[in-house]
């Protein structure tokens, strides 16, 4: 989980976290034609991520002997702690992969509107040419 959160069990987490990126994955490769460069971007900074902390899920518990596959802890070794007097507001403790997805979470919800392109909008009305009059050949040949 994010930021050191833990609620459910790492095998449980691991499965979600492979299903959810093959999910992504299949979304993004169906809409990769009408995907712009900022989406792509945050899209594979999340998937880079998740792959990354399902690599540590998968390889961890076996590499360090305390679990099998998909039983490994992601290895989190960045600590950021703010604390007002003796309480601790925001005591995370997380990875370069938890920062990439978290990262490109945000810049999606911020330039949605840039990143998103409703199919509506690309589709752009043509714009109706003004008619030129037809003029009238004479085709009779004068004697």
């Amino acid at each position: 989980m994010a930021l050191g959160i833990d609620f459910l069990s790492t095998p449980v987490i691991s499965t979600i976290a492979i299903l959810a990126v093959i999910g992504i994955l299949i979304y993004t490769f169906l809409h990769i034609g009408a995907a712009t460069q900022g989406y792509l971007i945050c899209m594979g900074l999340i998937v880079g991520g998740a792959f990354g902390n399902i690599a540590d899920r998968i390889f961890m518990g076996i590499i360090m002997d305390y679990g099998g596959m998909l039983e490994g802890h992601v290895v989190d070794f960045i600590y950021f702690s703010l604390q007002i007097g003796d309480w601790t507001v925001f005591p995370y403790i997380f990875n370069v992969a938890d920062i990439a997805i978290s990262c490109s979470i945000i810049f999606l919800l911020i330039f949605n509107k840039r990143f998103f392109i409703s199919e509506n909008s690309m589709e752009q009305p043509d714009e109706e040419l003004p008619e030129e009059p037809i003029q009238e050949t004479d085709n009779s040949s004068s004697i």
